[in-house]
């Protein structure tokens, strides 16, 4: 689909000053020890509190919707031939499958696609690392302007590639993380609910959320529902431009049951029936929220018949968008999850898998999410309008100006907001 004219749309209007000291280098004392913004999008009133509250904040019959997908090991630090160093950091799989739980379950070695760091790693070269009597090698098989495709091999073919990958990978921090790595993230960078490994970036909303936590929260009658959605490298990607039309949104892979569509698509008709300040769907962090505004969209198509009898999922970049760059849907949530949930009954599907590229930008109208739980981003990204598009053209930038004032810590390892959408009041 082409992209949209978003001819009075400046991105740049959607960036802020960030210090540098302001960004947080390792997470809080305890997951649920942050701070927590909550921003009343309707009334624009701002309050402050700890991350512990949000058990008081959300209503009973409201529905916590999670990606419980799990970071990888995905930074292999190796050596070339001649001794100097080199690093192979993984994107996705290629080889035998680009089903990440197939990839990592693989024990006679895989192709990725990767980045890779030293000098004069042309196609055909190789770098090696050695651990405990097991050889990890890795061979350049093409090279595609900055990524490259890497046939990966291991001397132990009884161990599985996640297996490798547990005993040669590091964590994969964020480039704005200027440190290396240590034995605390490697349970820090993960959400206590991280099940489905294939993410090289962690779904940071839910780094907060403790075991104990979620259990107060089902326990006050909060449903949990879980998706996934693989985070990739290009959640860190900046704006390509002040136009929005001239960035090329990054593609993420994601899984959801098909029960989880059905549970979804009977708690927004009683969202329908109650409102959504008794029955909200909460998503913890923006890849949550891509994920199920993604379901709606592919429903919408599935309801006009733009979908071939065996197309498989995918929602595209500009899915939601008029060629003006408006966001009219007139499908109600339900009925799209129902056009989804038969879809997948017609082709004797039990999950829905694909990848969406879907891009939100302010002006975008929220069909499944009333509130949202989300870290404080960088300036100049994608989230930042997602964020904009939740709260406003001018409300985004009072809750980061109100972030950076009361010196909250951002991004990865930083404090969190709650941002609650116009049925929601303060109290």
């Amino acid at each position: 689909m082409q992209a949209p004219q978003f001819s009075d749309f400046d991105a740049s209007d959607y960036t802020y000053e960030l210090p540098p000291e302001r960004i947080a280098a390792r997470p809080a004392g305890k997951r649920t020890a942050g701070r927590l913004l909550t921003a009343f999008a309707g009334e624009q009133q701002i309050e402050h509190r700890s991350f512990g509250d949000i058990e008081a904040l959300l209503p009973a019959g409201a529905m916590l919707v999670v990606n419980h997908t799990r970071v990888i090991a995905a930074r292999l630090r190796m050596l070339k031939a001649g001794g100097g160093a080199a690093e192979v950091f993984l994107l996705r799989p290629v080889l035998p499958s680009t089903d990440p739980a197939v990839a990592l379950a693989a024990r006679n070695g895989g192709t990725w696609r990767c980045l890779l760091g030293g000098r004069r790693l042309l196609p055909g070269a190789v770098v090696q690392t050695e651990k405990n009597g097991i050889v990890l090698r890795a061979e350049v098989v093409q090279r595609m302007e900055s990524e490259a495709e890497v046939r990966l091999t291991w001397s132990n073919s009884g161990l599985s590639f996640a297996e490798i990958l547990d005993l040669f990978g590091d964590t994969p921090l964020p480039p704005y993380i200027k440190r290396a790595a240590d034995e605390e993230d490697k349970q820090r960078y993960q959400t206590v609910y991280a099940e489905r490994g294939g993410s090289v970036a962690a779904p940071t909303a839910g780094l907060h959320f403790s075991e104990e936590l979620l259990r107060k929260l089902q326990g006050k009658g909060i449903s949990l529902q879980r998706l996934t959605l693989h985070v990739g490298a290009g959640t860190f990607k900046p704006l390509a431009g002040p136009n929005p039309a001239d960035h090329n949104m990054h593609a993420e892979q994601i899984v959801v049951e098909a029960a989880t569509i059905a549970a979804l698509a009977e708690h927004c008709g009683q969202r329908e029936r109650t409102g959504a300040n008794i029955s909200p769907v909460v998503p913890v962090g923006t890849t949550s929220v891509r994920t199920l505004e993604s379901l709606y969209w592919f429903g919408v198509d599935l309801l006009a018949g733009r979908r071939p009898e065996q197309a498989s999922f995918y929602v595209g970049q500009w899915a939601p968008y008029d060629p003006d760059g408006d966001c009219n849907p007139t499908v109600q949530p339900e009925r799209a999850l129902k056009a989804v949930s038969n879809w997948l009954r017609e082709h004797n599907l039990a999950r829905l898998e694909g990848e969406t590229q879907l891009m939100i930008l302010p002006g975008y109208r929220f069909q499944l999410c009333d509130a949202l739980v989300t870290n404080f981003h960088q300036p100049n990204s994608s989230l930042i309008l997602l964020v904009g598009a939740f709260l406003g053209r001018s409300f985004w930038r009072a809750v980061y100006d109100a972030a950076l004032d009361k010196n909250y810590r951002f991004l990865s390892y930083g404090d969190s907001s709650l941002l609650l959408g116009p049925a929601f009041r303060s109290n």
